[in-house]
């Protein structure tokens, strides 16, 4: 089940949007709950690449489950504190005005948590949903040499 869906169109083409949508070297920029990310496997990125997320209460595993550049990758997570597996997909596509994408969270919640989750994330989620964008836009306009 989706627990939240937000799209945003950037200006740019979907290459350059999706190169800076799998690697998730930089999600402490992004999202303010990370405190620190370390990728865990060796070569290129892609599906089976695995990241330890830290934050504030803990840390957890991030798997590329599914990779088909540059359409999506979708992320699938260790279990956090209380039980939840963080689950999202990130969807492109090419539109008139650049690139659309879609950023779904789909985690897999405990029966119990349920109710409290959809009533604190999708407000939570928004805020640092639109961090994310503001970064990924800001990320864009900077030449590709200075991104990495």
């Amino acid at each position: 089940m989706n627990l939240m869906e937000i799209e945003v169109t950037l200006a740019y083409p979907i290459e350059e949007v999706f190169a800076l949508t799998f690697d998730l070297e930089k999600a402490p920029r992004w999202h303010s709950i990370f405190s620190d990310v370390k990728q865990l496997t060796d070569g290129p990125i892609g599906k089976g690449s695995r990241w330890q997320i830290s934050y504030v209460v803990g840390s957890f595993i991030l798997e590329i489950v599914n990779f088909r550049p540059p359409f999506s990758v979708t992320f699938k997570g260790s279990k956090v504190i209380g039980g939840t597996i963080p689950n999202f997909t990130i969807e492109l596509q090419t539109v008139p005005e650049g690139t659309q994408l879609s950023y779904i969270i789909h985690p897999e919640i405990p029966a119990l948590l349920g109710p409290v989750m959809r009533l604190i994330a999708p407000p939570y989620g928004k805020h640092d949903l639109a961090r994310y964008f503001r970064q990924l836009e800001t990320m864009l306009a900077i030449p590709a040499v200075q991104n990495y």
